[in-house]
């Protein structure tokens, strides 16, 4: 299998200097991840950390798995709508000539104010179309997740569907199967909704808020999640492992870290390779 990791939850310990780039990649290494996955936000606001980054993954003979980018194509108007799509043509070109990655995942959107869902999600999905008629024979696919901010949105595998419908071909999906709680949905139905669309996959674990705990995030309905160790929650992780292997998946999987990033990260590798066998 090809497991990656998604490097935007190491950034606060790279920043703050508890661990060096290369130290990092290294520890990755050891865990049997063979791919990262950037953040471009994060690349822009520390170009020295990227670029170190990208060198130890060099070393190690790592590869790019998914550029991620994000956008509102919707906004409050057209121009809006304009100026993410561009912001989304220049990461595609990026991902091209400098990352060498196959996957552009653009996420962030949400509708206008006072719009509703099912105009939001049209709209969403014109501008997937136009942005995937960009990425055609570039060998670069644009893909969106079940975006889990906005739950009532486009976190169910429903929504979901409706806007890559609308998208047609040219648009992928990454299935987050921890997203997929806030939706209100289960991450085995969302599989089954939506597995012929799914060109990468984040892997995560959620638990179920109890009663005097605090923080989190509510699902569409109100159920509150919290972060937990990943296997001790109620994502399913090892169960989406299996479904996508016996579907014949082939691409990547990257780990999502929530709590503890380096230990939980071992935990959530180790978990990810034994339920793939």
């Amino acid at each position: 299998m090809k497991l990656s990791v998604m490097l935007f939850p190491y950034f606060g310990k790279l920043c703050k200097g508890e661990i060096t780039p290369a130290e990092l990649v290294k520890t990755f290494a050891s865990w049997g991840v063979r791919g990262l996955e950037p953040m471009l936000s994060q690349d822009e606001k520390e170009p020295k950390i990227a670029a170190e980054i990208q060198a130890a993954m060099a070393d190690f003979g790592m590869v790019n798995t998914c550029l991620d980018r994000g956008v509102n194509l919707i906004g409050t108007c057209e121009a809006d709508r304009v100026a993410a799509l561009d912001s989304a043509k220049r990461a595609l070109d990026l991902a091209r000539d400098v990352l060498k990655c196959k996957r552009v995942m653009l996420h962030g959107t949400k509708p206008a104010e006072g719009m509703s869902t099912e105009d939001g999600l049209k709209i969403y999905g014109e501008m997937l179309r136009k942005a995937g008629e960009y990425s055609k024979g570039s060998g670069v696919k644009f893909c969106i997740e079940n975006f889990g901010v906005y739950p009532t949105f486009a976190a169910s595998s429903k929504n979901c569907k409706i806007v890559l419908d609308y998208a047609g071909p040219e648009v992928g999906f990454t299935f987050d199967n921890g997203n997929f709680l806030l939706g209100d949905d289960t991450p085995a139905h969302a599989f089954e909704v939506l597995k012929d669309k799914i060109c990468h996959v984040h892997l995560k674990d959620f638990a179920v808020r109890k009663e005097g705990q605090t923080g989190g995030i509510a699902s569409a309905s109100g159920v509150y999640y919290i972060d937990c160790p990943m296997g001790a929650g109620v994502g399913e992780i090892a169960n989406c492992v299996k479904l996508l292997k016996a579907a014949g998946y082939q691409d990547w999987m990257s780990l999502e870290v929530g709590m503890e990033p380096i230990s939980n990260g071992k935990v959530g590798a180790d978990l990810v390779l034994a339920a793939w066998g």
